[in-house]
């Protein structure tokens, strides 16, 4: 019998799955559009792929709260990249991307964004403030996937 809350389980990781496929498509689309990433934007990327796999990962595993922990781990990591991204992007630490920035415009020959400047601003938001916000949601939601399914798995063990 597939419980309510497997089923709670699978939807959150196609939400989060949807999120983080439309995440990695839109930073792409705008690289396309002339805003390349600095160094922070693409471990944001990378994190966003790694939540992605796990997400796919848990849908069709039958452990999935090892994957909602997973799952939840990265959303935690995006959360703590994007907030450093944040505090370079307005001054409240050094940017730290600069030296990488000249070091690949040098080997690239293309324009290379540094973590303090806003190139990218989908709703008015800049692309740093909208990840961690899209980090912040997805590790309430897998908290509660993962708390609804421990505590139904309880349910099950004491019957």
């Amino acid at each position: 019998m597939y419980s309510k809350a497997l089923r709670y389980a699978d939807l959150m990781f196609l939400i989060v799955i949807f999120i983080s496929m439309h995440s990695l498509i839109a930073s792409l689309v705008a690289q396309t559009k002339g805003f390349f990433p600095c160094l922070l934007c693409e471990i944001q990327r990378a994190v966003f792929l790694l939540i992605f796999s796990f997400s796919i990962s848990g849908v069709f595993s039958p452990g999935k709260n090892r994957f909602l922990i997973l799952t939840e781990a990265f959303s935690g990591v995006l959360i703590c990249v994007s907030i450093i991204h944040i505090a370079a992007l307005y001054s409240l630490m050094p940017d730290s991307c600069k030296w990488f920035a000249t070091k690949r415009i040098s080997e690239m020959d293309v324009s290379v964004a540094s973590c303090s400047e806003k190139s990218w601003e989908p709703f008015g938001i800049p692309a740093q403030v909208g990840s961690c916000i899209i980090g912040i949601g997805l590790f309430i939601g897998i908290r509660l996937a993962r708390k609804r399914l421990l505590h139904s798995s309880g349910e099950d063990t004491a019957s």
